[in-house]
């Protein structure tokens, strides 16, 4: 029975993300050149949307993505970790909110830094999804807590920029998200260690805005006795 509601409750979220009516895009020129000199690498475009085109407008060939993810640590091209979580839950990048990307990024530049491969059902044991009515979704954790600090995450979902490019398997329409995201994740052995090794931990992800060469730094705190030790990322 709870499987049950849980699964109508994401095609509810998935409709009424789908019907949503998003406010157009207040991105001007200015961003879209600031954009497309800091952060647009080669073998991509960017451009303006037009008024018709909305955060939830299904574009062929393209994405719509939020200029605040970028604020927040996103980069291009997606790094295939964040690609997979996408398509595992059935989500599209403009569905996040700027603190789900501030998680998953700060997660993903831990794992990097500590030479720990990526694992979805560890992934799935830390964090949980859920959406709003409009059907944007959110990350949390009962685990540990990983705190982001960024700056005019406020309108983001007015703030839009088309992009195109490679995106490997990642789509722009919206889909029903993947029931598996309330199936219990399969752990043994080194799994088990890995997610309680991050139990009762706090981690602060800092990402600076306008330092393209430095993507973000994390702060994991042992506790109030204990400085904690300071990581940075910075793309290749």
């Amino acid at each position: 029975m709870v499987g049950d509601d849980a699964s109508a409750r994401r095609q509810a979220h998935a409709a009424n993300f789908a019907d949503a009516a998003f406010k157009k895009s207040s991105t001007s020129v200015r961003d879209l050149e600031n954009f497309r000199e800091r952060l647009l690498p080669e073998g991509y475009s960017a451009r303006l949307p037009a008024r018709s085109e909305r955060l939830n407008t299904f574009i062929e060939g393209a994405l719509v993505l939020p200029l605040r993810h970028f604020d927040a640590g996103l980069r291009l091209p997606f790094w295939p970790e964040y690609c997979n979580i996408l398509r595992y839950f059935s989500i599209v990048p403009a569905q996040i909110n700027p603190n789900g990307v501030v998680i998953i990024m700060g997660f993903l530049c831990y794992l990097r830094e500590e030479r720990i491969i990526f694992d979805l059902s560890v992934f799935r044991k830390i964090f949980s999804f859920a959406a709003t009515p409009e059907g944007v979704v959110y990350f949390s954790s009962h685990v540990c807590t990983l705190m982001g600090t960024t700056n005019k995450v406020h309108k983001w979902s007015e703030q839009l920029v088309i992009v195109e490019g490679d995106f490997g398997d990642v789509q722009g329409r919206p889909h029903q998200p993947a029931d598996v995201a309330f199936l219990p994740p399969i752990l043994e052995g080194a799994r088990e260690q890995l997610v309680d090794a991050f139990r009762g931990r706090r981690f602060d992800v800092i990402f600076w805005r306008l330092n393209v060469n430095t993507l973000l730094e994390v702060h994991y705190n042992e506790g109030k006795s204990q400085q904690g030790k300071s990581v940075s990322y910075s793309p290749q």
